[in-house]
């Protein structure tokens, strides 16, 4: 009697440890599927912005990754000012023995939460203004537009974006003096040449930027017998695939419209190109970057090295002694810091000036080397390209790795490239975690 007396709070002692065992491993995988969850809302809300939609796709991944097991109920989804997504989930897991006990079912419950640590992030964008996409010119400024909303979208660490726009050359606006060692004529300092103030040549420099530039020459003379506008060209030597600032010997070579391209292009007839767009320096200021993307207008031959160069200067340390305080780029290897270059053409790279560097497409290979060199992760976007075309190579050997180099065959497809990369942007400079 007495043993029998003592066998069911003996089965119930010992079966409560089955129990509670088997709760245990409900709740252990509850925990890695809510995980998994709080992970997936917190990308979605990298790549959405959207509150709802990252919820909707931590539900969905918590109902898929906890099959199997008693999935309960998502309590909670939150995501907060701070950059931390939390998520809730409870369920009950029925029991054995503890039932003899009047213990029918145990309950359970877990909680995920994710940080969007966040880095800082440099992007600089090259885009195609040659006169091969003057069809394409809506397309390209919607797909830039889709890029600005989902990177500026929602900002935890300062983001800012440089605009490199090119043809056969680069216009560097205001940034000319800086870049180049023309000579403005003032010999002795004084602010004046020919009882004319210097500025005036300044102007001349920047603003003959038209194909019938020599009825220009009457105002400009006697300071130069040439139209020089505020485009540049390559270096030459070896700094031209280097990041060494503008100097002596280092500085960049002025467009010439007396000059034919080693390539042979007569540019004799040719403006500055891409005239109505010069380059806009690293900012945040998203009135400014929609400025430069509605004045981008196609013209002109291709030199893509010269565009892959600036798109690197834009977010090098060392040019930061040309742009103004706010567009100066951060260090080099800084873990706290993300940059990025996006190389967009649609046609071969048919225009460069100094020949000892090579032509155009082995330049940017070259250039693109040093950038990776340097831990720039570069992705490349190759519009409406002929396959196995020394562009196309060019840009799979720029590009990062495979699944850094896109090539789209009309405007649609363009624009959701864009769109792509702006989700991996911003999702990398959110730096989605599990934290404690």
């Amino acid at each position: 009697m007495i043993f029998a007396a003592s066998i069911v709070p003996i089965v119930v002692a010992v079966g409560a440890s089955v129990d509670y065992g088997n709760a245990l491993q409900t709740r252990t995988r509850m925990q890695a599927a809510l995980d998994a969850a709080v992970i997936a809302g917190a990308k979605n809300f990298s790549a959405t912005g959207s509150t709802s939609a990252a919820e909707a796709a931590a539900r969905n991944h918590y109902a898929k990754a906890s099959s199997g097991s008693p999935a309960g109920t998502v309590d909670s989804f939150v995501i907060s000012e701070d950059g931390y997504v939390t998520m809730s989930a409870s369920s009950s897991v029925d029991t054995t023995f503890l039932g003899l006990a009047g213990i029918n079912e145990m309950d359970i419950s877990a909680d995920s939460k994710a940080a969007m640590s966040g880095k800082e992030l440099e992007l600089s964008v090259m885009l195609d203004v040659t006169g091969s996409m003057s069809n394409d010119m809506a397309a390209l400024k919607a797909a830039s537009e889709d890029l600005l909303d989902i990177v500026l979208r929602r900002v935890q660490k300062e983001r800012r974006i440089a605009i490199v726009p090119f043809a056969h050359a680069v216009n560097v606006g205001e940034y000319f003096d800086a870049l180049t060692d023309y000579d403005n004529g003032d010999e002795n300092g004084d602010g004046w040449i020919d009882g004319i103030p210097s500025n005036r040549r300044n102007w001349c420099n920047r603003n003959i930027n038209n194909q019938h530039h020599w009825n220009w020459q009457q105002k400009c003379n006697p300071w130069r017998p040439v139209a020089v506008t505020a485009c540049v060209t390559e270096r030459t030597g070896t700094v031209y695939k280097k990041d060494d600032a503008p100097g002596p010997n280092k500085y960049f070579g002025v467009f010439d419209q007396t000059k034919n391209s080693s390539y042979g292009q007569n540019m004799s007839d040719q403006a500055c190109r891409p005239s109505n767009s010069p380059i806009i320096p690293l900012t945040d200021d998203r009135t400014v970057l929609d400025d430069a993307i509605d004045n981008l207008q196609a013209n002109g031959w291709t030199s893509g090295h010269l565009g892959t160069q600036f798109a690197w200067y834009m977010i090098s340390p060392n040019f930061n002694n040309v742009w103004p305080a706010e567009s100066q780029a951060g260090a080099y290897n800084d873990p706290k810091l993300l940059k990025v270059a996006i190389l967009m053409t649609d046609g071969e790279y048919n225009t460069w000036y100094s020949s000892g560097n090579g032509n155009s497409w082995q330049q940017a290979r070259d250039i693109c080397a040093e950038m990776k060199a340097k831990g720039i992760e570069i992705f490349t976007i190759g519009f409406d390209m002929t396959p196995g075309s020394n562009s196309t190579t060019t840009l799979q050997q720029c590009a990062s790795s495979p699944a850094h180099y896109f090539f789209p065959y009309d405007g649609q497809a363009l624009r959701q490239v864009f769109r792509d990369i702006g989700a991996k942007i911003a999702f990398a400079a959110d730096g989605v975690t599990l934290s404690e």
